[in-house]
């Protein structure tokens, strides 16, 4: 195809002599235009230093005559330490001003640890909490999170477990582990509480049998006994170096708590504040048989906080501006291994299968909005594998495994190929199963789903013929995982961590506790896949909740209350 010249009256035959005409003309009618404009603005520009000259004439009549100051003589060294002065200044006020955006807004105008400071932004309130399908509302055989936190408002404790497995002492001044089948628990004298109380409430929970939360533990218990007016003993028929972990339960005593009860039916607990410095004067909890009626009420200002994993509830809310906090309920999914099986029993197979997981997307194709990654069987822990694909072809290759011609590392004749059993009536299970496959055999590790049904998956199980097992597993704030000891506990390395947490004292219990969690991360002993969340959602005026974790919902009760308006 010859080339074709568009718009070829643009370029026209002439001499250079008439082009160079023609550019000097174009030149010369530019020059003038440039001229022109040049004296007008020299015009403008006297006209107006002819006006400003006037008015500074009249200024100059009007205005007083000045006095002139004698210069003062400052040394060089009191500049330079004034500026330094400035400058420290500036950076403390600074410090302020951003330390202040990190705190909660009740605390924003607090001085130290001014309770009462802190509640002057806060009006007295009767909060109202909304839940549905509770079990029951008698708190002493209710199994539901939620009811069984309000219920420590009302009762007092030996002791409060901390998100780090640390233990703050309440009414035991000391818990001293003789062996792990005995505890000498010496009480504090600042609170009312007797070794009789806290016999009673132990004796109490037996009594209510599997129906109390408390009562796994507790069954355990061989015998108490009264060493003195502030001191027992306790027992135990099994030894159990977690022990110490389950002494935060309520007890009934003398001393001054929280609320009491005020009220008790089969839809609601009216609980009424005790202490008059609370901001809360009482607490209604109300359990809604129709979650539609408890989100219509929320909508109206009618209930202050629901808790929800219904994605239905959520949308309900509509255009109602509200705050939500999540936490975990402690139901969970996790891969556990056969420790009889070859394959698993591979550190790089192991570390291999959990690098080529990409868990935040399995997550999210269970359920984005009530579901997170969770790692290793502690409610708490910080712990997190790594995706990283290239992570588990470099680790396979480091170990001499070789690709076959289907894609899949062998070596020395053996495949890596698993095999994963699962509940096929699990709809989540199945869905992860086909992601774990998917992902697995894009890194080279071939995945057989074994799929079984509600009926047989145990009977399976315990025949072990699989490599790696798609399991429900609970965790809770009690770091005691010996319920998986059988899967998680696989050479020397994790037996001596867990002889550590065995042979501890109480006060090394929470450091030997982090120990055994990172053996278990860098054997790769288990790989958690998803964890339940619950959703926390209260009105935008409600303050208090920046910290929620699971058990402990109203933990901080003297900082809960509705914010006062201006």
């Amino acid at each position: 195809m010859s080339a074709k010249i568009i718009h070829s009256h643009r370029y026209k035959k002439t001499t250079r002599a008439k082009a160079n005409q023609k550019k000097e003309q174009k030149y010369e009618y530019f020059n003038q235009k440039r001229k022109k404009q040049l004296k007008l603005n020299k015009e403008k520009q006297k006209k107006k230093n002819s006006l400003e000259s006037k008015k500074q004439k009249v200024e100059n009549i009007l205005e007083p005559k000045k006095i002139t100051s004698t210069k003062i003589y400052i040394p060089t060294f009191f500049k330079v330490a004034c500026l330094l002065f400035c400058l420290v200044l500036i950076g403390i006020v600074s410090k302020k001003i951003v330390d202040t955006g990190n705190i909660d807004i009740i605390e924003a105008f607090r001085n130290g640890n001014d309770t009462q400071k802190e509640q002057e932004y806060l009006v007295d309130y009767s909060l109202k909490v909304g839940l549905t399908n509770l079990d029951t509302t008698d708190m002493a055989s209710s199994k539901n999170i939620i009811l069984k936190d309000l219920e420590k408002l009302t009762k007092n404790a030996l002791i409060s477990v901390n998100q780090d497995y640390s233990i703050t002492y309440l009414a035991a001044k000391t818990i001293d582990k003789i062996s792990n089948k005995e505890y000498n628990i010496l009480l504090n004298d600042k609170y009312k509480m007797t070794p009789q109380n806290v016999i009673d409430a132990i004796e109490e929970i037996k009594n209510l049998g599997e129906s109390s939360i408390y009562y796994s533990a507790f069954s355990q218990i061989e015998s108490m006994e009264i060493l003195s007016s502030q001191q027992l003993k306790i027992r135990l028929n099994t030894e159990n170096p977690y022990f110490v972990y389950h002494l935060d339960f309520p007890i009934s005593s003398e001393d001054e708590t929280y609320f009491t009860v005020a009220q008790t039916s089969t839809e609601e607990v009216l609980f009424q504040s005790a202490n008059a410095s609370l901001p809360i004067s009482q607490i209604a909890f109300k359990n809604y048989t129709d979650s539609d009626k408890m989100v219509e009420e929320f909508r109206n200002n009618q209930l202050d906080i629901f808790f929800t994993s219904s994605n239905n509830a959520m949308q309900l809310i509509g255009k109602h501006e509200y705050s939500v906090k999540k936490y975990r309920n402690g139901e969970t999914i996790f891969i556990l291994g056969n420790k009889e099986s070859d394959l698993f029993s591979r550190k790089e197979i192991r570390q291999a299968l959990v690098y080529s997981l990409n868990r935040e997307k399995i997550v999210e194709d269970i359920n984005a909005v009530y579901g997170e990654r969770i790692d290793l069987p502690f409610i708490y822990s910080g712990i997190q594998y790594k995706y990283d694909i290239y992570g588990a072809q470099n680790v396979m290759l480091s170990h001499s495994w070789e690709k076959n011609e289907a894609g899949i590392y062998e070596k020395e004749g053996v495949k890596a190929s698993l095999n994963l059993l699962l509940n096929g009536d699990d709809e989540n299970k199945v869905k992860i199963a086909e992601n774990i496959k998917q992902m697995c055999e894009i890194t080279g590790i071939q995945i057989e789903l074994i799929i079984a049904n509600s009926e047989n998956i145990m009977e399976m199980v315990n025949a072990k013929n699989y490599d790696i097992v798609l399991a429900d597993i609970t965790v809770s704030h009690i770091p005691d995982i010996t319920y998986l000891r059988e899967y998680i506990d696989l050479n020397d390395t994790t037996k001596q961590a867990f002889l550590q947490v065995e042979t501890s004292s109480i006060q090394d219990l929470p450091q030997n506790i982090t120990n055994l969690e990172n053996v278990l991360s860098s054997e790769v002993v288990c790989i958690g896949v998803f964890a339940r969340n619950i959703n926390m959602v209260y009105q935008k005026d409600i303050a208090g909740f920046e910290n929620i974790a699971y058990f402990k919902i109203f933990d901080t009760i003297g900082k809960i209350g509705k914010i006062k308006q201006n």
